[in-house]
This record gives structure tokens, C-alpha cells and sequence, in this order.
């Protein structure tokens, strides 16, 4: 760090949320963020969870340079029962991001299109989701188990189950019976 180093400062509320950061001495902010107002007309303490619901973000720029004045970029968070943030949308609804967590709290990213996921969207994806779920795909020339099954409960009572016969089935040279 050096002098030419900016500095920013972080506004609280008064429950020590961040509702805004701005840099320097700049008039206007680098982001803005909203908070979940649960309880009686949105001052209540029912809650012990400060929910993010959405962050508004100056992206003219670099992060280091002045804002100017407009927050161009609105991100809503959508938070799971543990209040994790499990999605982020924009100002159309479209998924930006999407979370989900192992049973030990570790965040994993899934992208939309990222078939194969290895980290990357392009066209390998577009082979990766033809090859599974297209009529060429090893899913399509697999049995379908509810379709066996289904076939086994309409089988007559003095039939035995399919996966109970001999191989060459019952009958033809073969003793097979009980």
C-alpha cells in the first residue's frame, strides 16, 4: 500500500448492515444494498438473519475509478432456509447465478448450459447435452425400469416375475417348473 492506494468507505445501519460503499471522497457510491425488513412495518426483530435483497453496483467503470453517478448494474439474492444465497437474478428475472450447498455448507456454482461442467460454456456443452438427451444418446437405448415394471404388475398370477425365470424361460426342454 501507498499513498495513491484509494480508500473506501463502508456505511452502516443502525444493526450494523452495509447499505453502501463509496470511495474516497467521492459524492456518489460504489454500491447500495437493500435489506429484508422482516417484523411490524419493517423494523421488527423477528429475524436474526440480515438477508440480502438486492445490490445495486456502479459498472461504468473500474472498481478503483470514481463512480458517476449511476448504479447501472441490479442484482437481486434469493436466499434457501439456511439463508444462504442460492441465486442471484437481474433486473429481467434471468438467473445470474445459481448455488446449491453439500450437506457440509460448501457452495458449488452451476451455470446454466455448462452441460459438462467443466467450468466453461461453449460448444462442448452443445455435443455434452445432444449426446445424453437426444435419440442418439445412451439414455435412449436404455429400458425405461417404470415401463419393466409396469409390465411385470400386469403379468398373470401363475407367472412367475421375469427376473425369477431361467434364461431359456419355462418350458422347451427346460424343467423349470416349482
Amino acid at each position: 500500500m501507498d499513498g495513491s492506494d484509494p480508500v473506501y468507505h463502508f456505511c452502516y445501519d443502525d444493526k450494523w448492515r452495509v447499505v453502501g460503499v463509496w470511495r474516497g471522497a467521492d459524492t456518489d457510491p460504489k454500491e447500495l444494498f437493500i435489506y429484508h425488513a422482516a417484523g411490524v412495518a419493517g423494523h421488527g426483530g423477528s429475524s436474526y438473519i440480515d438477508s440480502v435483497v438486492l445490490r445495486d453496483r456502479d459498472n461504468t467503470d473500474k472498481w478503483h475509478n470514481a463512480a458517476d453517478g449511476t448504479l447501472e448494474t441490479r442484482h437481486y439474492y434469493a436466499q434457501n432456509w439456511r439463508a444462504d444465497v442460492s441465486a442471484i437474478f437481474d433486473n429481467a428475472g434471468a438467473v445470474i447465478e445459481w448455488q446449491k450447498y453439500s450437506a457440509y455448507g460448501v457452495p458449488f456454482l452451476l451455470t446454466h448450459g455448462d452441460h459438462n461442467k467443466d467450468g466453461v460454456v461453449n460448444s462442448s456443452d452443445e455435443d455434452a447435452f445432444y449426446e445424453d438427451y437426444t435419440v442418439h444418446g445412451p439414455r435412449s437405448k436404455q429400458r425405461d425400469p417404470c415401463h419393466v415394471k409396469a409390465e411385470e404388475r400386469r403379468r398373470p398370477c401363475h407367472q412367475p416375475p421375469s427376473r425369477l425365470a431361467p434364461p431359456r424361460g419355462f418350458g422347451q426342454g427346460n424343467s423349470g417348473t416349482r
